[in-house]
């Protein structure tokens, strides 16, 4: 994800009207994003939490907030506005994504400048305030609200619909007033309920979306305890996602983080335009030293030559001048001359040996393959394919057949007072079985032979 300076934004946005509508989290990111027109910062959680002022960095309150009155009621109303010569961004507060003040809206888009980019959102407090039946009703909304807006807007519009953040397991956000706290631990699983449905017809209508519950579903840290909003690192951070979306959806190349800090040869020239693609200018290569012919000089830090003294001109040596007759990696290239220098060549490495399975091979000075003399197979060998320890080893049997394994002739029989694996044999209580449980169809329990305070590692 793009970090997003305040300069690319103003580039980005230069001349483009911008409209935000939805609830308080879509407001904060109305906040965010002229506060990075302005600067580089982050907001502070004061800034973040007031609401309905007068004004805040350079906006103006144009309807609702303290012109009116501050409540948490279904008729609240907020409209913002930052203008400059170059940019518009205006922020319409909603309860519902459908409703006659929506529609009074869209009259201001007909009247007025028609927006470029339209960023929507709203599902929290239209499946909580609005009744039993409030999912039925939020889905034919969501479809009205799309029509509408395919009537309305013009094609150059990008339609921008942003899905609801996770919810937190307690909800106490300003929204769901005390007669609605019962609600508190089912909503988190009708936003996504919501986000479903909102996600699928924003496509069927060729809309975007940007699914912002996928995106901060890991970042619950970053949630403050109400269990709604969000700290200003999230908000940023939407901030920079959405204008990625916008300069993707625009064909704008956005130069990466780490060529913007990187040395002077990987900037943008200072007539860099947000459509076009900077030219990339490679690092200065070092100079080569200079070898003359009347006397043999050597490198200094890539820069000065000094003379070497007591060398021999490379003239009166009978050194030939490169060495033909080692492998083919000392050899120069086709268009070498005896006064620059070849590039080095690494060697090629070693073929590994190929192990077939019919047979055991082993490597010869890593090339061919040679078979070892005298090697038993492993097929032919009595060694059995896993270790067994030694109680195990005495009551080993196959219960599939009921037959006892056959012993190793070549193998010699233990001393007198060892057990098979040379450990002295311990008290009768290793050798208990327990009793056999028709449950457990025949199946043996008996103890665990390792012993933990054992030090031998069988």
């Amino acid at each position: 994800m793009p970090s997003f300076r305040s300069k690319e934004v103003q580039q980005l946005l230069h001349n483009k009207f911008v409209a935000i509508l939805g609830d308080s989290i879509q407001r904060s990111v109305y906040k965010d994003l002229i506060w990075v027109l302005q600067n580089d910062s982050l907001l502070s959680s004061s800034q973040m939490k007031s609401k309905g002022e007068l004004c805040f960095e350079n906006d103006h309150l144009i309807e609702g907030g303290v012109l009116g009155e501050l409540h948490n009621g279904t008729h609240y109303r907020e409209v913002r506005q930052y203008r400059t010569d170059r940019h518009l961004v205006r922020f319409y507060f909603l309860t519902r994504v459908y409703s006659e003040y929506l529609e009074s809206i869209l009259d201001d888009f007909r009247a007025g400048p028609k927006p470029d980019v339209l960023v929507l959102n709203s599902c929290v407090w239209d499946v909580s305030r609005y009744g039993s039946s409030s999912m039925k009703a939020y889905r034919k909304n969501l479809q009205t609200v799309f029509n509408r807006l395919d009537a309305v807007l013009p094609s150059s519009c990008l339609v921008l619909w942003n899905m609801t953040m996770p919810l937190g397991p307690k909800v106490k956000g300003g929204f769901l007033i005390p007669e609605l706290q019962h609600l508190s631990q089912s909503l988190r699983n009708d936003i996504i309920e919501g986000n479903f449905y909102g996600a699928t017809l924003a496509g069927l209508h060729l809309f975007d979306v940007l699914d912002l519950h996928f995106h901060f579903r890991h970042d619950l840290g970053n949630r403050v305890k109400d269990g709604v909003h969000w700290n200003n690192v999230v908000h940023r951070r939407i901030t920079n996602l959405l204008l990625a979306h916008v300069a993707d959806a625009w064909g704008v190349v956005i130069p990466d983080a780490k060529s913007r800090e990187g040395p002077w040869w990987n900037e943008p020239p200072p007539d860099f335009l947000p459509g076009s693609v900077p030219p990339r200018m490679s690092p200065p290569r070092p100079r080569w030293p200079a070898f003359h012919e009347d006397s043999f000089f050597g490198p200094d830090s890539w820069g000065s030559c000094e003379t070497y003294s007591g060398v021999t001109p490379f003239e009166d040596s009978h050194v030939p001048a490169f060495h033909l007759d080692g492998p083919w990696w000392n050899e120069p290239p086709p268009d070498f001359l005896p006064r620059s220098v070849p590039p080095p060549m690494s060697p090629p490495r070693p073929r590994w040996p190929a192990f077939h399975e019919d047979s055991f091979f082993g490597p010869d000075s890593w090339g061919s393959c040679e078979t070892y003399s005298g090697v038993t197979p492993f097929e032919d060998s009595h060694v059995p394919a896993f270790h067994l320890d030694a109680a195990a080893f005495d009551g080993f049997q196959d219960f599939g057949r009921g037959v006892a394994a056959v012993p190793d002739p070549s193998r010699p029989p233990p001393p007198p007072f060892c057990n098979k694996e040379n450990i002295h044999p311990r008290s009768g209580r290793r050798k208990r079985r327990a009793h056999r449980d028709k449950r457990h169809r025949g199946l043996v329990m008996r103890r665990p032979a390792f012993c933990r305070n054992d030090t031998n590692p069988y």
